[in-house]
């Protein structure tokens, strides 16, 4: 099934799916939906979603359920990215860093 997605404007962790081309002026809301519901953006549209497959930061069955049920899914989305810094590296010991005489490979010698 294809869907579109929408985003809250008040959060942008939570969003509405419907299925591709409804038009949200036509969803029957009830009173009690969350408010945060209200103002929303769109996210992604005709996204092709598999309930056999997985999908990133998407419970494909869940939403699919609810459309076909309520004729759209609420749900939420986090996908989270944890980054680290390198480890530094332990300065070079003496030994390491002993001078070494560069000899000149092929470097011509005049001779007077």
């Amino acid at each position: 099934m294809k869907i579109d997605i929408y985003t809250s404007t008040k959060d942008g962790e939570k969003y509405l799916s419907v299925k591709a081309g409804v038009k949200l002026e036509t969803l029957e809301l009830n009173d009690t939906m969350d408010s945060d519901m209200m103002s929303l953006s769109p996210f992604r549209t005709r996204l092709e979603i598999d309930p056999s497959k997985p999908h990133k930061a998407l419970q494909a069955k869940a939403i699919l359920k609810q459309i076909e049920t309520y004729g759209f899914a609420l749900h939420g989305a986090k996908t989270r990215i944890k980054l680290s810094t390198k480890k530094k590296r332990k300065a070079p010991s003496k030994a390491a860093t002993k001078k070494v005489p560069i000899k000149k490979v092929g470097a011509k010698t005049s001779k007077k």
